[in-house]
């Protein structure tokens, strides 16, 4: 039986696959998949359902269905509200694939941007410029730089991501046609307006859902980075305490190896002194005997006349 001529089938392999994938190389698991999409001819434009998503693992689904569509311009979608890591999880993807394009561009905080003195246009400028690597890009006006995209890009395989989008004519403005990018692209968007994805018709909406990022992230990043400097300066100090020690221990060793042959040169001493001692006392003894004996028992020379 093949696999094209049975979906469930083809549906069994690609579990199968997603089982195994914590077994083997990812860039090989995703090689598999999508030779086996090829190899039976089934469309590319997937429609996974997978929710709920939590964003410390959404990540990881959302890198695996962007290499699946190889040859497609794939749109996108993280939708979810406020603080839910819609961001980090888009910024996670941007650097972790960004290299295999043409040319690549993250477009942060698009709707607030977009409703500064010329934001659109400034926000075409820095697409353009970021993907073809020249600062020098202008643009005159929206519906002229929806012209240069088109123009420069329809060639080029281009990774985009559109962070925090909040109204249609952003998204027309930037990424209005899929013809306007090249066969591969892949273009990512982050909103928290579910109808905006359905308009433009994404071939994959992600839902971060989950607990809340905290509202003072940045002060907890923050005070991670201080405590990490001050770790780094508490190993520094352990280390050079360390040091310390071992020439403390080195000296310590080296003056208890002094003063113990201090003791052995000491013990040595005593024991020559006292058989110095003994040697002189054997000498000493006999005469001090006969002298005795010579001057007799009161000291008279024996009682001699």
């Amino acid at each position: 039986m093949e696999l094209g001529d049975n979906p469930s089938a083809f549906t069994l392999r690609f579990r199968i696959l997603i089982g195994n994938r914590l077994t083997r190389s990812l860039s090989l698991f995703v090689g598999e998949v999508s030779e086996a999409i090829k190899d039976r001819k089934i469309h590319t434009n997937l429609s996974i359902s997978i929710y709920p998503l939590r964003y410390d693992t959404c990540d990881q689904y959302l890198s695996l269905f962007l290499q699946i569509g190889m040859d497609d311009v794939l749109i996108v979608g993280l939708c979810g509200p406020s603080n839910m890591g819609k961001t980090v999880i888009a910024s996670s993807i941007y650097e972790q694939i960004f290299f295999t394009f043409e040319g690549s561009c993250f477009l942060s905080n698009v709707g607030q941007n977009s409703r500064q003195p010329n934001g659109l246009v400034k926000l075409q400028e820095k697409l353009l410029s970021d993907i073809l690597l020249d600062s020098d890009i202008k643009v005159r006006n929206v519906f002229r730089g929806v012209d240069m995209i088109e123009e420069k890009l329809s060639s080029k395989r281009v990774l985009v991501v559109l962070d925090d989008v909040d109204d249609m004519d952003q998204l027309y403005a930037l990424v209005g046609k899929r013809n306007w990018f090249g066969v591969g692209s892949k273009i990512i968007i982050t909103t928290r307006k579910l109808y905006l994805l359905k308009l433009v018709q994404a071939d994959q909406v992600f839902l971060a859902q989950g607990l809340p990022l905290p509202q003072n992230i940045e002060s907890i990043w923050k005070q991670f980075q201080l405590s990490r400097r001050v770790i780094a300066g508490l190993k520094e100090y352990i280390d050079s305490l360390h040091q310390s020690t071992v020439k403390e221990e080195g000296y310590l060793e080296r003056c208890l190896l002094e003063e113990r042959q201090k003791n052995v040169t000491q013990e040595q001493v005593i024991a020559d002194l006292k058989q110095a001692h003994q040697r002189v006392s054997g000498l000493i003894e006999p005469n001090r005997r006969l002298i005795h004996m010579q001057q007799g028992p009161k000291g008279n020379n024996g009682g001699l006349v």
